[in-house]
């Protein structure tokens, strides 16, 4: 059996328990009494499967499965879209079947890998010569590298959990128990692993609680969060300045923290903000505590599998709506959001009372008041609309015309398709600003506006506060003359069209915590702490930026009194799209987007040769991304299984059967590190797990992940972590 790749099991807070996960290939006994929901918990597992794209099957002893399936719409899966597209298999053997039952599996295996089995209905009152029939299922699957739920009913005595035969739990790698007990007039669910081979696992009685999203294991409950964890001090690692808005703030925090927590150590960062992606994944990738990152690098992290989910951890009606949307991955929160921004439109409020002109709520509006506005304003020289400096004002206007004129760059289907009547007309309106309504200048320069020369200006809420209080950024030479600041006001961006969307693209950040924290326990008491109204409201009023995520602060008076323009928020921030969640790619298909859509600008080429390029090119990019991914997946596959010797490049490449540069090449793109460093990473993650049990000398770890010098191996995972080996096993 594989006993090295973790998978997840689908339930939040299980995971947790596992220290990481169920190890591939293992046999889990989920037993409890009746109505524990022992049912729904393998479910849910399956679910996370599908949802992964693996290959599943859920094999019932009871009664028909897809009659079991009718009564868990509650997890929000359409099963039977999986069942008619063959990722999901049902079958319905009862237990004296059990030869025939590996008969059938093994025909479906012959067409496929099944990734998840679950087999519900499972009897424990056997007699010996069944369990030899158990065992051969249980081995089937281990051989197949399948992970596998055994659901079975037990009795309770004496509140013990009892097994009819002592033998039956022995042959399963895992084992989950569910409870259940009467208390204050409702039946309280408890989870707890009697057993998990190979994993230090986490030996406490945890809650449950079964609700809209099923199945969820309360991992650290409010009363055991605000406890310091046992045998030692708290310890804060605090990662990229999280307190660059107030150091008042950070001072009243920390000593908060340290009136309950007197011993508590707060390790903060000794160098300033890392914006850059690459960076801050190096950073995570050690014990880099709480941090904030953009919306779009929580989703690119949670993805990775580097950060903590803080389910528990988030009253989510308190917050944006989709600022709590960016922040999710997979159904599961990664992120407790900071702020939220989107574009929108400035506008000079005293030219357009000057001229009885309404706020524009189209493009079409929009075009109509700058013309006759400029034309009324001759002498000054004034241009009618102008966008923000940054880089991707072309392809950001470009997408949310074509979301708000009903379009899209891939159809229905899902195929891509941005050659389409939408996109058509959303680029030549871009081009039609400049040469047919002339009320873009073709220089684009966006000092006018700080000038007081401009009418409108398209720009984010956060530039709008830049603008407003001064603090233009180092790259604008000029700043708004004082005498404007008065005369500007924000208006959501316009629509398309009457009655149509008006989608713009949803930014922010958040503040997270990577899973290598030493101490996530305390990084969780110091989040809340942190991601509480009273801070949150505190660090508006001495910064913030437009606007806070929780919505009550849009509402609050003396917030209100500094910054009017935030009882604006719901209603500029509200049809927001998240493009890096619904486009696969995003990220690079944006820089195609807007480098292709450039050229409509100067005419260099026509807009149907400029969306058919476009097309062409996104469907490379898709193609060799979901190439690269799976070199890259084989690759750390192949790490995982051989960690614990010793690797050459080489020996990588025959794996692989691919040229060793061209290996490095892609390996660094997909996952910003170099195939050995990421290698050395996996190694001090394996050593962390192992250094956790204080039975294990350094010399032992040394050579269990890998290095046969354990002087190498501790400088490796000082640098690393920041701690000896010695010293790591004392926190």
């Amino acid at each position: 059996m594989n006993n090295l790749i973790r998978i997840k099991s689908g339930v939040s807070g299980l995971d947790d328990m596992f220290n990481g996960g169920l190890i591939k290939g293992s046999s889990v006994l989920l037993a409890g009494p009746s109505g524990t929901g022992k049912t729904m918990l393998g479910l849910q597992f399956i679910k996370e499967g599908l949802f992964l794209k693996e290959n599943c099957v859920f094999i019932s002893m009871v009664k028909d499965p897809a009659d079991v399936l009718k009564y868990y719409d509650v997890l929000n899966v359409d099963w039977d879209k999986y069942i008619n597209n063959k990722k999901l298999s049902l079958l319905y053997f009862n237990a004296a079947e059990i030869d025939r039952m590996i008969f059938r599996l093994k025909k479906i295996f012959s067409k496929s890998n099944i990734d998840r089995a679950v087999i519900d209905g499972l009897p424990c009152a056997v007699k010996p010569g069944y369990l030899v029939k158990i065992r051969t299922m249980i081995n089937f699957f281990k051989d197949k590298h399948a992970t596998s739920y055994f659901v079975t009913a037990v009795s309770e005595k004496n509140k013990e959990v009892t097994f009819d035969n002592a033998s039956f739990p022995e042959m399963f790698n895992s084992i989950v128990l569910l409870k259940q007990k009467e208390e204050k007039n409702e039946y309280l669910k408890t989870i707890a692993l009697l057993k998990a081979e190979g994993i230090i696992y986490d030996t406490k009685i945890r809650k449950v609680e079964i609700g809209r999203n099923g199945f969820k294991v309360k991992t650290v409950l409010d009363k055991e969060v605000m406890r310091a964890p046992a045998g030692s001090a708290p310890v804060i690692q605090l990662g990229n300045d999280i307190f660059l808005k107030s150091k008042k703030v950070e001072e009243y925090l920390i000593n908060t923290f340290k009136e309950k927590f007197p011993q508590a150590i707060i390790d903060k960062p000794k160098s300033s903000l890392r914006y850059d992606l690459e960076n801050i994944i190096n950073d995570v990738k050690k014990d880099m505590g709480i941090f904030t990152l953009k919306f779009e690098d929580v989703y690119r992290l949670a993805k990775d599998d580097l950060l903590v989910s803080l389910d528990d951890y988030i009253e989510k009606k308190k917050f944006f709506k989709g600022s709590v949307e960016a922040c999710t991955f997979k159904e599961k929160i990664f992120g407790i959001p900071d702020d939220a921004s989107c574009r929108c439109l400035i506008y000079r409020k005293d030219l357009l009372d000057k001229h009885s002109v309404k706020v524009p709520s189209t493009w079409e509006e929009m075009v109509k008041a700058a013309q006759y506005i400029t034309q009324k304003e001759n002498k000054s020289k004034i241009a009618g609309l102008l966008f923000y400096n940054r880089k991707n004002w072309m392809s950001d206007t470009f997408m949310e015309l074509l979301w708000s004129n009903g379009g899209n760059i891939f159809d229905e289907k899902g195929n891509i398709n941005v050659s389409n009547k939408a996109a058509l007309e959303s680029l030549k309106f871009i081009q039609d600003l400049i040469y047919k309504f002339k009320v873009v200048p073709a220089g684009f320069n966006s000092q006018l506006f700080y000038e007081g020369r401009c009418v409108f200006f398209i720009a984010t809420s956060y530039a709008y506060k830049e603008i407003i209080n001064g603090e233009i950024p180092w790259r604008i030479k000029k700043i708004l003359k004082p005498s404007l600041v008065s005369k500007l006001a924000l208006a959501p961006l316009p629509q398309m069209k009457k009655n149509s969307r008006n989608f713009k693209i949803l930014s922010g950040s958040a503040y997270c915590i990577t899973k290598n924290t030493k101490d996530i326990k305390s990084a969780i008491m110091f989040l809340k702490l942190l991601t509480s109204e009273k801070t949150m409201r505190a660090l508006e009023l001495k910064a913030g930026h437009p606007f806070p995520s929780r919505v009550k602060l849009w509402k609050d008076k003396e917030i209100l009194w500094q910054k009017p323009y935030y009882a604006q928020a719901e209603g500029i921030m509200e049809k927001y799209m998240i493009p890096y969640q619904s486009i696969e790619n995003y990220k690079t298909i944006n820089v195609v987007i807007q480098n292709e859509t450039l050229k409509v600008l100067d005419r260099s080429k026509p807009i149907v040769d400029v969306l058919l390029g476009l097309e062409s090119e996104i469907k490379v990019i898709n193609k060799r991304c979901k190439d690269h991914e799976r070199i890259a997946k084989k690759i750390i596959d192949y790490l995982e299984l051989n960690y614990n010797r010793q690797i050459k490049l080489k020996d990588i490449s025959a794996e692989v059967k691919l040229n060793a540069h061209y290996l490095e090449k892609i390996f660094k793109m997909q996952t910003n590190d170099t195939i050995f460093e990421y290698l050395i990473d996996l190694r001090i993650k394996k050593a962390r797990e192992l250094l956790e049990d204080t039975s294990n000398n350094v010399n032992e770890v040394a050579y269990k992940v890998g290095y046969s010098d354990a002087g190498y191996f501790s400088k490796l995972f000082k640098r690393k972590t920041r701690h000896t080996p010695s010293n790591y096993k004392l926190i």
